[in-house]
């Protein structure tokens, strides 16, 4: 009942894991089949075979409903295809089975920026930032949170300032990404000698990795020397 067909990699039969899983949920025999399927969805993911990796885990999920880690996944497979109810869903569910995954609040941050709700996605992302004082990325994005015309942040521009320059200085000024959200909020606080000097550093760092970016920054370059 626990074995998978070598050729295949798939668990033979779900039902007789739901049964193990019912009469002996600590059964290591069990939790050993389904580590294999996990492994079995990451391999589809990364073998850009979504169809399959959804399949998987939501096998998973008809065993094992409260697996924070298959939410997550199947929420990011979901969010990857277009999918952005079901990913909201699942990135809901990864966060309410594992209070503590800041993966999951992160993403689903997003979400609820992509539904209009900034307040809620300004609560994920401080509860990311409270999991993870050092990922960067959250501080990034809610300091765009922050320079957006939001009415129900006192010192908005401030703290949004003091998030980009966190986060620019865990980059050690390399990520283009969070220079741009340093760039912005240096501008919005009244230091455009500062943003300036900021977006020529950046330049050739997004021209490399993100031309698109990189035009953006042009652009900011010529309109704040125009401003000086």
């Amino acid at each position: 009942a626990y074995d998978t067909k070598h050729n295949k990699q798939k668990v033979q039969d779900i039902s007789l894991l739901r049964q193990a899983y019912a009469l002996n949920p600590r059964d290591p025999l069990f939790h050993e089949a389904v580590d294999r399927m996990r492994a079995q969805g990451y391999a589809a993911f990364r073998q850009k075979n979504n169809v399959a990796a959804v399949k998987i885990y939501q096998e998973i999920l008809s065993i094992l409903p409260d697996d924070s880690n298959s939410h997550y996944n199947l929420a990011n497979l979901f969010r990857h295809s277009g999918d952005f109810n079901q990913a909201f869903n699942h990135y809901s569910r990864a966060v309410d089975t594992k209070p503590d995954y800041y993966q999951a609040h992160f993403n689903l941050a997003a979400m609820y920026v992509w539904k209009g709700s900034p307040l809620r996605a300004k609560t994920h992302y401080e509860t990311v930032i409270g999991l993870n004082p050092e990922f960067y990325p959250a501080m990034t994005e809610l300091a765009d949170l922050f320079l957006e015309p939001l009415q129900y942040e006192a010192d908005a521009l401030k703290k949004a300032l003091e998030l980009a320059e966190t986060a620019s200085k865990l980059t050690q000024h390399q990520d283009p990404r969070v220079l741009w959200t340093l760039m912005m909020a240096l501008e919005k606080t009244g230091h455009a000698a500062s943003a300036l000097e900021t977006a020529r550093k950046a330049l050739p760092l997004a021209q490399k990795d993100n031309p698109q970016l990189g035009r953006a920054f042009s652009g900011k370059i010529h309109q704040l020397q125009s401003k000086l």
